[in-house]
């Protein structure tokens, strides 16, 4: 008699696909049901209903990929945190997750990790797709219910949910927040950074911050910077010639570093910038950064891995997008919000 992974290689899906048809959970499309039931009557595969009953009785599988803890200043620590927490809440009720990490600023590592779990028998994917083609086309070859948190990919037919910011919301944000910091300047000058790495939530943040500086504003003066992820530190010597920077992720304490005390007078240059990490704290304290807009990383995580097991094994509905608040730290808030 066949089995379930000859099965998987004969309709081209993976071994949890055909897993989930078999024992009728979680996602899977009805035209990839039908396929695999006809190649199962046609292999002559016949499922042992003793081998099913203890089937029913193990823990429910889940798999999540998310970046390196330690990169963007430890962003992604603070996900793991939240997915963490959400598994360990999840275990007493049968629920497993294996958590995986890839570098960011390569595909080759999440590559790997996406060809890891293609053999795995699993019932719903956490990502953060950093890569956004790359997953959308590893996605579209494969029935694996998925949800998204940090940024979002439209069109996966397997989609559950996504949890993350309104980038382009964010970035409108951060504009009126500048807004007032330049009050006052007859022409001011903006420098916007855009942060090392691919990623299109940091585009529509900058896009966002753009359209609204540029429409409130008669006159301004911007002037755009890349930060390539091979040259993290660079010559920032010109960054007291801008009225304000605005950054569009973590790297903002980058930028920070680079802004002396002797600037924290009437020469101090307004700073924006996104996520709070506990490295971070000094330099919202002593005024280098006026304001920080959180992504609740932790929450995303937390909320993400409960939200895949409501979806999926609960069969509760969720919603499509589930925005996180748009939360302005400052010096005068931060002791309420740092972790």
């Amino acid at each position: 008699m066949a089995t379930i992974k000859e099965i998987a290689i004969a309709a081209g899906v993976s071994v949890g696909t055909v897993d989930r048809i078999i024992h009728k959970r979680g996602r899977y499309s009805p035209q990839t049901a039908l396929k695999v039931e006809r190649i199962m009557k046609d292999l002559d595969y016949t499922p042992n209903i003793h081998a099913r009953g203890l089937k029913n009785t193990r823990s429910h599988r889940f798999v999540a990929i998310i970046p390196e803890p330690s990169q963007d200043n430890g962003y992604w620590a603070l996900v793991t945190e939240g997915i963490m927490k959400g598994s360990r809440e999840l275990s007493s009720f049968g629920a497993e997750l294996t958590l995986y990490h890839y570098d960011r600023f390569s595909f080759e590592t999440l590559q790997k990790r996406l060809e890891q779990i293609v053999e795995q028998s699993f019932e719903g994917l956490l990502i953060a797709p950093t890569f956004h083609d790359e997953v959308q086309r590893f996605l579209s070859d494969h029935d694996i219910p998925v949800m998204f948190i940090d940024s979002d990919i439209e069109g996966i037919k397997t989609k559950i949910s996504y949890m993350g910011q309104d980038s382009y919301k964010s970035g409108v944000l951060s504009a009126k927040l500048m807004s007032l910091l330049i009050r006052g300047i007859e022409i001011p000058k903006i420098l916007i950074v855009h942060p090392p790495g691919e990623n299109i939530h940091h585009q529509e943040r900058i896009k966002g911050f753009s359209e609204y500086l540029s429409s409130a504003r008669q006159s301004v003066v911007i002037t755009e910077l890349s930060v390539s992820n091979d040259s993290l530190i660079v010559d920032y010597s010109p960054l007291d010639q801008f009225d304000g920077i605005f950054v569009a992720n973590s790297y903002v304490y980058e930028i920070a570093e680079q802004l002396t005390a002797g600037l924290l007078g009437a020469e101090k240059v307004a700073l924006i910038g996104y996520d709070l990490i506990p490295s971070g704290k000094e330099s919202i304290n002593d005024g280098r950064i006026d304001f920080i807009i959180t992504q609740e990383p932790q929450a995303q995580g937390y909320q993400g891995i409960l939200t895949l097991y409501n979806s999926i094994v609960l069969s509760r509905e969720v919603e499509e997008t589930i925005h996180t608040p748009l939360t302005i730290i400052t010096k005068e808030n931060l002791e309420e919000y740092i972790y």
